[in-house]
């Protein structure tokens, strides 16, 4: 049995062997072209199984859909109405004008200026958010040659952290989420090529990625924090060389660059806030919410127990726990700087986990931030693994190999059975806004214009239905009562009412408006009420 075992070792590393060796190509550039480019067609293979271009031109829906429109709104009134980048709005009007603070809008803008070369689709934002997350992901490609120094493990390993059915629904999506993740990751490949390199331009690139990442989400700052604790750990002599140097030379270029990137965000969410009191609301969240007290847990783990499964497969769970235990028990062997990078990305997810826990129970895209503890960590693990018996290392990396295969097949299966289930069951997650897709050219022909503002009831989210309308006003849930409703009407400039429930707007709404009916289209309704 042993002899057999031992033949399949042999002959699965004479086969690695010989893939690889079609990878070792002598010149440095053309090497590192082909390597990008073998990543780069397994990810776009990734992609195509689990379903990501089948529904890339889709609008924003299913869950958490009334947060894609509050930031797809951000890009559709930079087109429409104004291209200063520093005075985003949405259409749900806290003020006169839906001016709000919100995270640095530089991907909505982007999306905004495509549409006025190509005109409006939501699949500019999509695709956006989509290369900028691919992007990331293969400069962490890189990040794992550069320790690695195989294709094929490297590609393996990144297929292996990066299969989150969360990450990919939100890869190509409306959410600041993943492209924060992957501005991210593009730093931290500069930032440990700048310790082989000494360089200030890597140094410089990932000061600006790094902020560009937390920018887009205020978390992703815990990056700074972290390369600041990289450094205090050099100063206390745990990075020693071979020659007993300390590894980080070059620590004023890094401290200066690591506090202008910190100022640099620290001045954009301060503008932010000032910008949400100018304008008279607060859109979108930008302070913690901690749980306060055993009720409140309870409460955010009954909604964890459903979400686990989403944040990453089991088989993914048994992977990272395992490489927990090899890196505490062979932690003289790996690469420390990779080591105290993931323990200290691991501190910083529990200090943002505590901050932010209560977000946890309806929010599963805030798990996209804790990501880089994994990436790090399944990288550490292998690094380790390679170091451990280098008299053994085919055979363990054989061994390896045909775990993390494995275990990326049951992933892929996972994050394509749950990326189909979320967009064929779009309105049950997220409601049903098909009627509003297309009733815009029906308003403007009506003489609607854009600027009118409008009231739209019964629309549970926060700004849907305005966003499909193309609509600046307000939204009335279905649980509010006459006043609320009436409040909403008599607010300065609504000159429409639109409802998608007549019968349950007359029982709250006595007055008969029957004669106001202007416009009636796929169950909706439009009044116009003065």
């Amino acid at each position: 049995m042993l002899k057999t075992v031992q033949k399949i070792f042999h002959t699965l590393n004479r086969q690695l062997g010989s893939i690889g060796s079609l990878l070792e190509i002598k010149h440095p550039t053309f090497k590192k072209i082909f390597r990008v480019t073998f990543f780069i067609v397994t990810l776009h293979l990734f992609y195509s199984y689990i379903g990501v271009y089948r529904f890339i031109q889709e609008r924003p829906c299913s869950i958490h859909s009334s947060a894609q429109c509050q930031r797809a709104s951000v890009a559709l009134n930079y087109y429409q109405i104004d291209m200063n980048f520093f005075e985003p709005r949405i259409l749900r009007y806290g003020g006169d004008d839906g001016v709000t603070g919100m995270e640095f809008p530089l991907v909505y803008y982007t999306a905004a200026l495509l549409y006025k070369i190509f005109g409006f689709h939501d699949f500019y934002l999509r695709i956006i958010s989509l290369i900028i997350i691919s992007a990331g992901l293969v400069f962490f490609y890189l990040l794992t040659n550069l320790f690695i120094r195989n294709a094929i493990m490297s590609t393996i390993i990144v297929s292996a952290a990066i299969l989150s059915p969360v990450l990919m629904y939100y890869g190509a999506n409306f959410m600041p989420d993943a492209p924060s993740l992957g501005f991210t990751l593009i730093g931290w490949y500069y930032f440990f090529k700048f310790l082989r390199s000494s360089q200030k331009r890597d140094m410089n690139l990932f000061a600006v990625f790094a902020a560009l990442g937390a920018l887009i989400k205020a978390v992703s700052a815990m990056s700074f924090f972290i390369v600041i604790g990289l450094l205090v750990f050099d100063l206390i002599k745990k990075f020693k060389n071979e020659s007993g140097e300390n590894v980080f030379k070059e620590r004023k270029v890094i401290i200066v660059r690591v506090f202008v990137g910190m100022f640099s965000v620290f001045a954009w969410y301060f503008y932010a806030r000032w910008l949400s009191g100018k304008g008279g609301g607060q859109a979108f969240a930008m302070a913690p919410r901690m749980i306060e007290n055993s009720d409140d847990f309870n409460y955010v783990i009954t909604y964890l127990k459903n979400w686990i499964y989403q944040y990453y497969s089991y088989e993914t769970y048994v992977l990272l726990g395992a490489a927990i235990i090899f890196t505490i028990i062979a932690f003289r062997k790996v690469n420390k700087v990779l080591l105290a990078t993931t323990v200290l990305y691991g501190m910083a997810g529990i200090c943002y986990v505590y901050l932010f826990f209560f977000q946890f129970a309806h929010h599963d895209y805030y798990f996209i931030a804790l990501m880089p503890f994994a990436f790090f960590l399944i990288l550490t693990f292998t690094d380790g693994l390679m170091r451990l018996a280098p008299a053994y290392s085919r055979i363990i990396k054989v061994a390896f190999v045909i775990i993390l295969i494995f275990n990326i097949k049951e992933c892929a299966l996972n994050c394509e059975e749950n990326y189909f289930f979320r967009f064929d069951s779009r309105e049950y997650l997220g409601g049903d806004y098909r009627p509003y897709y297309d009733i815009e050219p029906k308003l403007r022909a009506i003489g609607i214009t854009r600027k009118d503002k409008v009231v739209s009831a019964f629309d549970n989210s926060y700004s849907s239905s305005l966003y499909f309308m193309n609509q600046p006003g307000f939204t009335v849930e279905e649980v509010y009562q006459r006043d609320t409703i009436m409040t909403a009407m008599r607010a300065p400039g609504v000159k429409y009412l639109v409802t998608n429930d007549s019968a349950k707007f007359n029982r709250i709404y006595l007055k008969d408006l029957a004669n106001k009916i202007v416009l009636t289209h796929r169950g909706l309704i439009v009044y116009k009420i003065r």
